[in-house]
């Protein structure tokens, strides 16, 4: 087998190859995640942007989100203005799996008797 590579000076991505062997990510999820990677680190990702550079429509785009922050790749976080009105979301992307943590409220005695 002969492999052709070009040296990488511009225009590459580098990933983490985590994600290629996770084979519980469809392959939409797993190109939504590439895209994240490939934008800059102050990137604002919109739904409507993600759209746009696929054929998948808004159902799509929003599976694959699902799966990323089902699996710990990907954290929506809602933020309000000073009023507590919506006022945007900030998403983080991971390059492995982060553990989900569960919102269960913690009480001062962990012993029952």
């Amino acid at each position: 087998m002969t492999v052709f590579r070009v040296k990488h000076q511009k225009n590459y991505t580098v990933i983490n190859n985590f994600i290629c062997t996770d084979n519980r990510l469809s392959w939409k999820a797993k190109g939504i995640w590439l895209y994240a990677f490939y934008r800059p680190d102050d990137w604002i990702f919109h739904m409507s942007d993600l759209m746009n550079q696929s054929t998948d429509g808004r159902e799509s785009v929003r599976s694959g989100l699902k799966e990323l922050e089902e699996y710990g790749y990907l954290h929506r976080e809602q933020c309000k203005d000073i009023n507590g009105k919506y006022d945007h979301a900030e998403w983080s992307f991971y390059e492995t799996p982060q553990e989900l943590k569960k919102l269960v409220p913690q009480t001062g005695n962990t012993f029952t008797e």
